[in-house]
């Protein structure tokens, strides 16, 4: 099973709360966990790898730049998917 399918919404939460308070290590954290299934949803619309990882990059970019706008409503992976 990998670290995403053994994700908990209270434990996402926890990081973003904490990256929200400054804490660079959850930013870290959040990147691990959700940057493998965000690159598989990126290779589905590109075959090529190199261009798969600089999507999700820049995808976490603009999440993390949002960051501050995050309520609680909703998911981290929908958020992410929105703002990319």
């Amino acid at each position: 099973m990998s670290n995403y399918e053994n994700t908990i919404p209270g434990v996402t939460a926890a990081y973003i709360e904490s990256l929200q308070k400054g804490n660079t290590k959850a930013q870290h954290k959040l990147y691990e966990l959700f940057a493998p299934p965000m690159l598989s949803l990126c290779l589905r619309y590109t075959s090529c790898k190199e261009e798969a990882k600089d999507l999700v990059q820049e995808g976490f970019i603009k999440v993390f730049r949002h960051l501050h706008q995050y309520t609680g409503q909703g998911n981290f992976e929908g958020g992410y998917v929105a703002y990319s």
